[in-house]
């Protein structure tokens, strides 16, 4: 069977390679794998899923269609469709949230989780009516757990302010979220008067540089309450002042006389008078806020000569950083509230000028930026060149992040001139980057944010990133043989080194440095004779015959050197080496090498054959590793006939991983169980004694084990006899559960389960042991499928350990005891509460207790540590 990958790279070759003279061939091309990025982008997938091609056109505007609970658990994320409230992922949450200073309230949600679906029409109203004061987005962890667990979310639904990634604790009630997220806001209004409004609108710099709204107040029912001028001075912060002039009869200002006494009236810059006010008709914050932007100038449009002198300018660098919008009124796309949204680009980047250029008015007509759709923002550089925003997402706040980005990065949509010269360098002091990519490709519009994160210099050496549309520029990326998107090569010194595929800044970085400073030895005859061939006893050599036009050999290069990094970093018995075949026939044909890549193992013990990888694997850095750690030294004892006395006979426990040679499985696994042997050293330094012994048991090697192709993991408590009938003990065996990951962490959740431990187990005591006790507690509310959970349990024996004799621990299963965790008022899981204890015996605690929102051990017990101090000194300041 052909993989997805192995055909389009066929139809690939078979399109450019078997069709050189065909001038179709790159558009074909084009067109197939079009249709398997649509497949990788799990975005563009759920559209085509909802609404077929037509919901991969540019101008879709799907949506406001509410499906059932059993839809979207199966489906997509629960707020995937609502147009106010925005899905994030790992993708774009650094850019969208951290780097742009909004206020965000976000929900992090599993389509799973049952009190989600509750919050669901709640959180749709909240976004509703703080549309335009704050950013409401949405993650579902279920999707995206990496991200949740980054930012510390234990349990779902959490609701989470940013920046300062608070944390909201209170009813799920939507006049209590709004309050909550209300009092977040930062902004400024002004009680403005007849004394002050000449000083605020045309001498305090601050001030007199913006228009102002103000509302002429005289009666409640007639003015914005509280609540709705926050919301409007959000909505309108960098763009306009919010002042409240006071016209009761009792408290009328002369400047109600004077102007107006009633109603909200907007007001150009340095002009607070009759003459000039413009009457807005509304009390609605929304109404108000798009009747302002529709008064407010348009975005100026350059002229041809400001034009042509920009483009001359541009190559050397411009004295003020330029962003130019380019149109075609027949072809622009953009509704009319994305239009006035787009007036508030010049208050928001006030060091920045601002144009807009019809490209049929120009007599160039854009044609050095290949613009093939309408409106394109380009950022003009005072470091020279200039960035187009190939991005879709043409909201103001997708613009904005744009600009923010494009500002501080070097990176440049490169000129043929620019592209050639780049090829041309053989400088050592300077490394040029260059992505070739189409704009309608996912994963290339993914990674131009990365690109931009790249430093300029790196271990003294100048670092140049450009972009390429291939679309644009046909010809150049077919001369330069790409077969795929994206595709990024770094040219160092005359010679090419290509990545393949979306890759991290970090990457990107690690690629650079691997360039520099080789993971992967280049062999040749006499370095592979010298060093492989010869290698000392206990030296692994890992060897990849490659040939340099090979395609899964360019997809294996990066995985490799990141394999190697890893592995060389923590073993230093193992080296790893490459041999170019086209380069080294000879050698390569000695070695029985017939196929592209081939990747072999040379072992550390001199008499044993080298072994090649197996082909029927994943070529990714950790199946390779999997593969490489499994001939390396372990911690971990193998064991044959010997398990009936060393461990059936032993009086210490054992863990055995009972496993077959041939079981895919269990070689995968293998690493895991390497780790549970480090682990376990862990384990013994927190209880002060050996926790267990650790071994493999061959099914080879054992005459009555029946053949089986999942690996099965089994732990042997032993319990000495207190009389000498039996000297070889009791034991009992404990399998491993069968539906549990087989990774480190659970493995060590799992054993430390059947360990002694300082963690009660609490039901219905709760009531009378915790809540009557006037000892302080901790107790973890958990359920036994939540993988939060099992994860944390280690942590909490920590800290059972940490503050044994000082606190009293506990954990209590909700599955098994609704009652106490819904008196408790346990919404999350793992909830870990604090219970102070009581002031006076026979009276009880509340059930609450003290929410704790971390599971880093130190941390937990810094907060019970200062609690109890504050608890003890309030209680003696009452006696």
């Amino acid at each position: 069977m052909v993989r997805p990958f192995e055909k389009r790279k066929r139809q690939s070759l078979f399109i450019n390679n078997k069709n050189p003279d065909d001038p179709d061939a790159h558009a074909n091309f084009i067109k197939i794998n079009r249709a398997y990025e649509v497949l990788k982008d799990e975005e563009l997938r759920k559209k085509y899923d909802q609404f077929g091609e037509a919901g991969l056109k540019d101008d879709f505007q799907g949506g406001n269609q509410y499906q059932s609970w059993q839809f979207y658990r199966d489906n997509f994320g629960i707020y995937d469709d609502d147009p106010e409230i925005v899905t994030l992922s790992r993708a774009d949450f650094q850019q969208a949230v951290v780097d742009s200073g909004d206020l965000w309230f976000i929900n992090f949600y599993s389509t799973f989780c049952g009190h989600c679906h509750q919050l669901a029409p709640t959180w749709r109203e909240l976004a509703r009516q703080m549309e335009g004061v704050i950013r409401i987005g949405a993650v579902n962890c279920a999707e995206d757990p990496m991200l949740c667990q980054s930012h510390q979310v234990m349990g779902y639904p959490s609701l989470v302010a940013f920046p300062e990634r608070l944390f909201y604790q209170g009813p799920r009630e939507l006049n209590k979220l709004v309050e909550f997220i209300m009092s977040k806001l930062n902004v400024e209004m002004h009680r403005v008067t007849f004394k002050n409004f000449e000083a605020l609108s045309t001498e305090w710099v601050k001030y007199a540089g913006k228009p102002w709204v103000i509302d002429f107040c005289d009666d409640e029912e007639y003015c914005l309450s509280k609540i709705n001028r926050r919301k409007l001075a959000a909505m309108l912060d960098g763009l306009a002042n919010i002042g409240t002039v006071k016209c009761p009869e009792v408290q009328r200002d002369l400047l109600c006389k004077k102007i107006r006494n009633s109603g909200v009236a907007f007001f150009p810059t340095g002009q607070i008078n009759k003459e000039h006010e413009y009457e807005l008709s509304s009390l609605d914050p929304k109404e108000i806020y798009n009747e302002v932007l529709s008064i407010m100038p348009d975005i100026i449009e350059i002229s041809q000569q400001q034009y042509q002198e920009l483009l001359e300018q541009s190559e050397n660098g411009l004295e003020i950083p330029t962003i130019i919008r380019f149109i075609k009124e027949s072809e622009s796309s953009m509704d009319q509230n994305q239009e006035r949204e787009l007036k508030k680009l010049p208050n928001m980047f006030p060091d920045i000028k601002f144009y807009t250029a019809d490209c049929a008015k120009l007599e160039d007509g854009c044609a050095q930026f290949h613009i093939d759709t309408y409106p394109k923002f380009v950022m003009f550089k005072t470091s020279g060149g200039y960035e187009i925003n190939y991005s879709k997402k043409q909201s103001v706040h997708d613009i904005a992040a744009f600009i923010r980005e494009s500002f501080d990065s070097h990176l440049n949509s490169l000129t043929d001139e620019q592209y050639t010269n780049a090829l041309l360098s053989e400088s050592e002091d300077e490394l040029w980057i260059i992505d070739y990519f189409a704009p309608w490709c996912p994963p290339c519009l993914k990674l131009i944010p990365e690109l931009r994160s790249i430093p300029d210099n790196l271990a003294g050496l100048k670092i140049h990133t450009g972009t390429l549309d291939c679309v644009g520029h046909k010809e150049i990326c077919q001369k330069a043989g790409i077969g795929s998107y994206p595709t990024t090569i770094m040219y160092y010194k005359g010679h090419e080194h290509k990545n393949v595929g979306y890759h991290s800044t970090e990457e990107i970085v690690e690629f650079i440095n691997d360039i520099l400073n080789p993971s992967v030895e280049e062999l040749n005859f006499e370095t592979f004779t010298n060093q492989v061939i010869n290698r000392e006893e206990g030296r692994v050599w890992v060897v990849d015959f490659f040939a340099p036009w090979c395609g899964p050999c360019q997809q294996l290069a990066p995985e490799y050197r990141k394999m190697a990094r890893a592995m060389r970093e923590t073993n230093d018995k193992v080296s790893f080496g490459s041999v170019d075949c086209d380069a080294h026939r000879n050698l390569c044909v000695q070695q029985g090498i017939n196929t592209y890549p081939t990747i072999r193992l040379f072992s550390g013990k001199l008499t044993n054959k080298a072994v090649d990888y197996p082909s029927n694997w994943w070529r990714d850095a950790g199946s390779m590793k999997k593969w490489v750690t499994e001939w390396l030294p372990s911690l971990v004892e193998k064991l044959g006939h010997e398990f009936y006395q060393e461990v059936l006979g032993s009086t210490e426990p054992w863990l055995v991983d009972f496993y077959a040679p041939w079981c895919g499985h269990c070689v995968q696994f293998a690493p895991s169980f390497e780790q549970v042997a480090k682990l376990k050293l862990e384990t013994e330094s927190l209880y002060g004694q050996p926790a267990f012994k650790i071994a493999l048991f061959c099914y080879s090697e054992c005459c009555e084990c029946t053949s089986s192709s999942q690996v099965q993991l089994a732990l042997f408590l032993v319990f000495p006899m207190r009389t000498n009938e039996r000297p070889l003990g009791v034991f009992e065996r404990i399998d491993y559960p069968s539906n549990w990951w087989r990774d480190a962490g659970s493995m060590q959740r799992w054993v430390t389960e059947w360990l002694p431990s300082l963690v009660e187990k609490l039901g219905h005591e709760f009531y009378q042991e915790v809540l009557g006790s006037t000892e302080p507690w901790l107790v973890d509310f958990y359920a036994p499928w939540c993988g939060h959970c099992v994860q944390f349990a280690p942590s909490f024996e920590q800290v059972a350990k940490m503050l044994e004799g000082k606190v009293r621990l506990a954990k209590i299963d909700c599955d098994q005891y609704p009652g106490a965790c819904q008196t408790a008022q346990v919404r999350a899981y793992p909830s870990v509460r604090l219970y102070v204890g009581a002031s006076h015996q026979g009276q009880r605690q509340e059930a609450t207790g003290i929410p704790i929102q971390s599971q880093h051990p130190e941390t937990i017990v810094n907060f019970i540590k200062q609690t109890l101090r504050q608890h003890k000194k309030r209680f003696e300041d009452e006696l």
